[in-house]
């Protein structure tokens, strides 16, 4: 068994991975730092700025040959995680070889939160593997059951194509995650016509977003089976904003789309007996509801739970109660020269008025080079400060073709019933939602290019009174931007 040495050692090729271990190629150039992936492919991301603190992502799905090619003092290698002695800071790794190391920042992300059984017909989305199955089982699909109400699952519903969906929710409204009942309204328009495209110059209809122009490359190195590359049974890295570029294929079915509000998968059952349907179908689903529906294939998109299984066994770290890795202010663990940022860590410091965590791609980047930065003051002995991201939460993406800028406590997170919220819509353009307690705005949910975003990210950070311009905040013929930008 080999034993390697470095001063830094990031786990994980995914955002967050990534992320540090190009920050502290970029502090710490002369150092050795070795980047443990288990594939061959890594996540590298940019980020173009929308306000201070919310930024659009831009992925790249590199090689980490390429990547290494770029960063001062970068070595990857190729392993998974399989036991950490934190005692002598030793990791030792699934190909039999160990690293020795200074200091370890474990960015290791989140597997799928799998609540269905162990079935051949159920596909947990997660990582790039997970999508490469559905692409396969989608050309002779004709109905497809999808259990989940976040990003991945309200995007997935949205953008396939010729194939029955059946969606399962749990709540009374979609894409719950992110939206609350009222933006949903505003978004089901969309999502009845996913097929229909708008008339040429009809300002009233949301166009979809042009295809990404983001560069992909694909590794050119054969597959290592001993490393997991292509292994589905090993986690990859996180989809990332783009994921959704790898849905090529089409199914086999009439495009229709039900959901299935308030409801749950009970559990999985042969066909029924007294089934009134005239097909065969692979898999059945009994529901909540009682409803028992036949389909081609399961997706679950349920979120993810923190990958942490290989590091606790055996040391001091501490887990929060969703099995996140905790992290103090520095993202320091409570075992010595050991960091965690992304998925796999849940904060433990007392947190500003209007941040929070979600495990996004924008939380995983920005934990990342965050982490780079506090391993390198932590062993320079040079003080450092919270970095200002972690002083509001700001998140941008696409829900059902519309651009969506979260900012604040964009629900009331935390609020309780103690706040009000102020609501603009146009329907087919744009969903605005503001909360506000005591006359200060808390948060916003901007749905749609309403080129509001600096203006409420301003009032939020500087809790500005705002109660004399009541209803008049998101009057259309109040010029907001211009009177607090």
């Amino acid at each position: 068994m080999t034993t390697d040495t470095c001063t830094y050692l990031i786990v994980g090729g995914g955002i967050a991975g990534v992320s540090c271990a190009q920050q502290l190629s970029f502090e710490e150039p002369s150092e050795d730092i070795v980047l443990v992936s288990a594939g061959s492919m890594v996540l590298q991301t940019t980020a173009v700025q929308v306000t201070r603190l919310a930024h659009e992502l831009q992925v790249q799905e590199v090689s980490g040959h390429q990547l290494t090619d770029l960063c001062p003092g970068l070595r990857l290698k190729q392993a998974t995680a399989t036991r950490l002695d934190a005692k002598d800071k030793v990791l030792h790794l699934s190909d039999g070889s160990s690293v020795r190391y200074g200091r370890l920042c474990i960015c290791t992300g989140g597997r799928p939160r799998l609540p269905l059984p162990d079935h051949p017909a159920v596909i947990g989305i997660r990582d790039g593997h997970s999508v490469d199955e559905l692409v396969r089982r989608l050309g002779p699909a004709r109905r497809v059951l999808i259990v989940g109400n976040g990003g991945i699952a309200s995007e997935l519903v949205f953008t396939l194509k010729d194939v029955d969906v059946t969606w399962v929710i749990r709540d009374g409204s979609i894409s719950a995650t992110f939206v609350d009942p009222g933006a949903a309204e505003f978004l089901l328009p969309r999502l009845e016509s996913r097929d229909q495209q708008p008339p040429a110059g009809d300002p009233t209809v949301a166009v979809p977003a042009p295809p990404s122009k983001r560069w992909r490359y694909h590794a050119s190195d054969p597959p290592s089976s001993e490393a997991g590359q292509g292994d589905p049974a090993v986690p990859g890295s996180a989809l990332g904003p783009d994921w959704l570029q790898r849905l090529q294929a089409r199914g086999a079915g009439k495009g229709r789309v039900t959901v299935k509000y308030k409801t749950e998968l009970r559990r999985l059952v042969d066909r029924p007996s007294d089934s009134d349907d005239s097909e065969n179908w692979p898999v059945y689903a009994e529901l909540t509801s009682g409803e028992t529906i036949g389909c081609d294939f399961i997706v679950s998109a349920t979120g993810v739970l923190p990958n942490t299984e290989p590091f606790t066994e055996g040391t001091s770290l501490r887990l929060a109660a969703d099995g996140g890795i905790l992290v103090d202010d520095h993202m320091r663990t409570h075992e010595a020269d050991v960091y965690a940022a992304g998925d796999a860590c849940s904060p433990d410091w007392e947190l500003a008025p209007h941040w929070f965590q979600m495990r996004l791609w924008s939380q995983a980047r920005q934990m990342g080079l965050y982490a780079a930065k506090c391993m390198s003051a932590d062993r320079l002995g040079v003080p450092l400060l919270q970095d200002f991201c972690f002083e509001m939460f700001a998140h941008v993406t696409r829900l059902l073709g519309h651009k969506l800028i979260l900012l604040g406590l964009f629900n009331g997170q935390r609020l309780g019933t103690d706040y009000t919220a102020l609501i603009r819509m146009t329907p087919g353009v744009e969903f605005i939602k503001v909360v506000l307690r005591d006359g200060k705005v808390q948060g916003a949910l901007l749905l749609g290019d309403t080129d509001l975003e600096e203006t409420f990210e301003n009032l939020i950070l500087s809790q500005m009174d705002v109660s004399h311009l009541g209803d008049d905040l998101l009057s259309p013929d109040v010029d907001i931007e211009d009177y607090f930008d």
